[in-house]
Formats: C-alpha cells, sequence, structure tokens
C-alpha cells in the first residue's frame, strides 16, 4: 500500500479500538493524531501532532454506553517513511508505522484525512518543536523519519454532577484565641472557626480557619466567605491590594 493510505489505516485501527474502549454514543469520541518523528540517523524521537482533531464519525465504534474516558493506542514503525522539510520522501518505505511521501504526490488528496499537505505540516511542526527543544534543527539535510504514529481518544463522561459543599460536615471548630496580627496590631483575640462557619456574606477578620490539614488566617480590616463550591475567598485590606484582587484557598 502506499505510505499514506498505509498509515490512514492504521490511524483508523486505532481510533476504532480506542472508541470501542471508550464506548458511548457515535461522535462523542474526539481524536487527536500525533506521530514520534526524527531526523534520519537520531536514536530519539519527539512527539508532534499529525494532522488535526477528529471526530468519532470518521470510525466505526459499538454503542455500548460505557463510561467515559480518555485512551491512547501507538503503531510501532519498525518499518519506517522519511520525508525532508518539504514534505518529500527522503528515504525507504518499508511497512508499519509510515507515512512518508512519493515523490510527485504534491497537493494530492489520498482519499483520506492525510494527504501532502498534512505530511508537510508534520515536518514544519517537528523541525519548530526540534529548534525549541535543542536549539537547532537538521532542515534540509537529513531526511525526517516518523517511527511510530499515536491515537489519542477522549470523551466527556455522562452524568457529570458538579461538586457540592455540605457546611455542616465543615463546621470545625468555633473557639476564640489570642493572636499577634503584629507590631501594630499587636495580639487580638480572635475566633477561630472551621470552614463551614462562614456563608457567602463576606465575613470580618481577624478570624483563623482552622481545619483538618492546615489553617488560613484573615487578618483585621479584611474578610473572609465561602464561593458556591465551598472554597474560602479573602478580600484584602483595600491598602494591601490592587483592584480586583482577592485570595482564595480551595
Amino acid at each position: 500500500a502506499a505510505p499514506l493510505d498505509e498509515a490512514e489505516r492504521r490511524f483508523a485501527a486505532l481510533e476504532a479500538r480506542i472508541a470501542a474502549i471508550l464506548g458511548g454514543p457515535r461522535g462523542a469520541v474526539s481524536f487527536s493524531r500525533r506521530a514520534d518523528v526524527r531526523f534520519a540517523g537520531q536514536a530519539y524521537e519527539l512527539t508532534v501532532p499529525f494532522g488535526g482533531v477528529r471526530d468519532a464519525g470518521a470510525s466505526a465504534f459499538d454503542r455500548s454506553g460505557r463510561n467515559g474516558g480518555s485512551g491512547e493506542g501507538g503503531s510501532d514503525g519498525h518499518g519506517r517513511g522519511a520525508a525532508n522539510g518539504s514534505g518529500r520522501e527522503g528515504g525507504g518505505e518499508r511497512g508499519s508505522g509510515a507515512a512518508g511521501r512519493r515523490r510527485g504526490d504534491a497537493g494530492e488528496d489520498r482519499g483520506g484525512a492525510l494527504n501532502a499537505g498534512a505530511v508537510a505540516d508534520l515536518c514544519r511542526r517537528f523541525e519548530a518543536e526540534h529548534l525549541a527543544r535543542y536549539g537547532h534543527a537538521f532542515s534540509g539535510e537529513f531526511p525526517v523519519e516518523i517511527v511510530n504514529l499515536r491515537v489519542v481518544g477522549a470523551r466527556r463522561p455522562e452524568g457529570l454532577v458538579e461538586p457540592a459543599f455540605d457546611p455542616a460536615r465543615h463546621r470545625g471548630p468555633d473557639a476564640r484565641r489570642r493572636v499577634f496580627f503584629g507590631p501594630a496590631a499587636g495580639f487580638v483575640e480572635t475566633p477561630v472557626i472551621g470552614r463551614g462557619r462562614l456563608g457567602a456574606e463576606p465575613r470580618p477578620g481577624p478570624l483563623v480557619l482552622e481545619e483538618y490539614e492546615g489553617a488560613a488566617v484573615v487578618p483585621p480590616d479584611c474578610t473572609a466567605r465561602l464561593d458556591e463550591l465551598g472554597n474560602v475567598v479573602i478580600e484584602l485590606a483595600a491598602a494591601d491590594r490592587g483592584p480586583d484582587r482577592a485570595a482564595g484557598t480551595p
């Protein structure tokens, strides 16, 4: 088979396998194609995108409705195709994992998602990544080899529920303690509470929010409140902050 046809066949097989594992309705899975690429003679590769993101409509898979998630598949390229920076073949193509193109194929649509433009774009991305990673590239000096093909598939799980905060489970202590807030304020009698004792309305400091894994201090002239997810939002005193700044603790 021609290199691009073989690469397309392997990509399609990987997408079908991933879609079958993830399950769900047709069209719910998106795929990202990638390739492990190197200059001829190198013993290491860089993984770069190969083509765009595809939806599941391009590959057949079951409708088993299993839970969503993500998956990755790879096709090793013990036989390799090679292309130079313009996308033309610069070496032998012997089989699996190859996506080098033949001379004379410029601009030709080979009937799948892969074509001459996709290969040329892959070469450009690889050379740019090589330059960014290592500070140099062998563009035009050595052919570009595609060693492995990879596919990452993802599907948003069904029935996602936003987390809810239950204040009753996070009441914590309700005490008072003398806390030192610097030379100007000195020691101040300060409420020590759990975050569940806060609400949506800002509560003025000083406060100590004490929990199992740590504590948060709300100085005098600052306020603390809970957002809709139960995060603590501390509004700093006007003199201590710039416009629209607030501190938060998850």
